[in-house]
């Protein structure tokens, strides 16, 4: 059976992004890369072509500069272009304008930092689950 592979979105890759490979890859998947931009992400998912991509939604621009809705105009490119699910770890769903706009992707999950393993497991499992429908 094939492993199934993870594309990770985070701009805070020391903090966040290398943690969560770790609890992924603990589980058994692969992890083919750490993108830091939405740029990087929809790059690295052409090129790896990953079964689910957990993106941030608040994500640098090329400059460096914070961009609130990088990761939600990112994940629809990707899911476009690939098909890959995916899954939204956030902590500024609530705040209104993001919530605006991540209304506008309903296939997508939504999980709130800090996420748990258990949790985090059970929604890759679901994504796969999807994409073999």
């Amino acid at each position: 059976m094939a492993i199934e592979r993870i594309l990770i979105v985070e701009d805070n890759v020391a903090l966040e992004g290398r943690p969560l490979a770790r609890k992924v890859e603990q589980a058994g998947y692969e992890v083919v890369g750490i993108a830091e931009t939405g740029k990087d992400a929809v790059e690295m998912a052409l090129r790896e072509r990953p079964s689910v991509v957990l993106m941030d939604i608040e994500l640098v621009d090329a400059e460096g500069k914070k961009d609130r809705l990088a990761g939600l105009r990112a994940a629809r490119e990707i899911r476009s272009a690939t098909g890959a699910q995916v899954i939204f770890i956030t902590g500024i769903l609530a705040e209104r304008d993001v919530l605006s706009e991540a209304q506008r992707s309903p296939d997508y999950e939504f999980l709130i930092k800090p996420v748990k393993g258990p949790q985090l497991l059970a929604s890759i499992r679901l994504a796969i689950a999807r994409t073999k429908r």
